[in-house]
């Protein structure tokens, strides 16, 4: 619950998982050298900080949202990488969700570094993008300009994109 969370704190070293965080659990490392080879599931309420998730599959995601409605999760100060696989994606914001809070990250060495589908009211700021083939992918089912604009001004709260196709998305919600 939120008066009572589960703070799980993992010391340096190498974990070969895939980890599913349950609602009002905090998962957080001692710095990049907590490694977590595998996928992270988050659930409304949960926390991620302080860590590295290295992908371990040639496809998937790094970091996916498992929860839709008014979720709150937060992603603070992680290293994500993809090793260079094209069909992963860093973090998944899945259809719905809302409230997310990801920042001062580095998602790095992925296909998509963050792909949005239809959330809202996300804080996306001081973040590091770089070398994925690309750095944000938008997909919002309402497709309405306001919903892109919106997205817009999530993503240009002091973050640094370095290396990634940048396509133009004006038109996507003529289409």
């Amino acid at each position: 619950t939120n008066e009572n969370p589960v703070r799980i704190k993992l010391a340096n070293g190498r974990f070969l998982e895939d980890v599913n965080l349950a609602e009002w659990e905090f998962l957080g490392g001692s710095g990049r050298g907590t490694i977590i080879k595998g996928n992270v599931k988050m659930s409304s309420f949960s926390k991620l900080e302080n860590l590295t998730v290295e992908s371990n599959k040639y496809y998937g995601q790094n970091i996916s949202v498992d929860a839709q409605g008014d979720n709150w999760y937060f992603v603070q100060n992680v290293y994500i990488d993809g090793n260079g696989n094209r069909l992963n994606v860093g973090i998944a914001m899945p259809k719905d969700s809302n409230h997310g809070m990801i920042q001062l990250n580095e998602i790095a060495n992925n296909g998509i570094g963050i792909l949005y589908n239809s959330t809202r009211n996300d804080m996306i700021r001081n973040n590091t993008l770089r070398n994925n083939e690309y750095g944000v992918w938008f997909y919002d089912s309402r497709k309405t300009p306001s919903a892109i604009e919106q997205k817009l001004t999530e993503l240009t709260d002091n973050n640094t994109y370095q290396n990634n196709i940048v396509s133009d998305i004006t038109n996507q919600s003529q289409r």
